[in-house]
């Protein structure tokens, strides 16, 4: 009986064992099952990772765009007031040219007007001159028709 009692405690501990070995092999695959969620919980973590990441790229794509757009936008701008500017000082320059002519005209008016001023003195001088000897011409025929008229009484 010993023998049957030490192929009993040999088949108790054998059994003890295989106990262990199937808490074990229960814990390992509760790890493994545990393992294959926190794999999965990652695995989602990185898709919405990607997905945060795609949007950021959309992001910066866009922002990228709209720098281009402004640059773009800027240039044209630069450009506008450089012409802007040419035009401003071409109107100056004109500005300055119609001034230039403005007072050439006054003084050419001027001078004009002088010029007209001698010639109506000399004008109502002539006139003048001419209704003098009309008038003396008119004294001098009254005169002699007053004395054709005497002489006329006298015979």
């Amino acid at each position: 009986m010993s023998a049957t009692k030490e192929i009993g405690g040999m088949i108790k501990g054998m059994q003890a064992e295989i106990d262990k070995a199937i808490t074990s092999t229960k814990n390992e695959v509760e790890a493994v099952d545990s393992g294959v969620q926190l794999a999965s919980e990652a695995g989602e973590s990185l898709n919405v990772t990607l997905e945060k990441v795609d949007i950021v790229k959309n992001m910066i794509h866009q922002v990228s765009t709209a720098a281009e757009e402004q640059s773009a936008s800027t240039e044209q701008i630069s450009s506008d007031i450089e012409s802007v500017s040419s035009i401003v000082s071409q109107t100056s320059e004109s500005a300055q040219q119609v001034a230039g002519a403005s007072n050439e005209i006054a003084e050419l008016a001027a001078g004009l007007k002088e010029k007209i001023e001698i010639f109506t003195v000399s004008s109502r001088m002539r006139k003048f001159k001419t209704e003098s000897t009309s008038l003396n011409r008119n004294k001098s025929n009254k005169e002699a028709l007053e004395a054709e008229r005497s002489h006329l009484r006298a015979v």
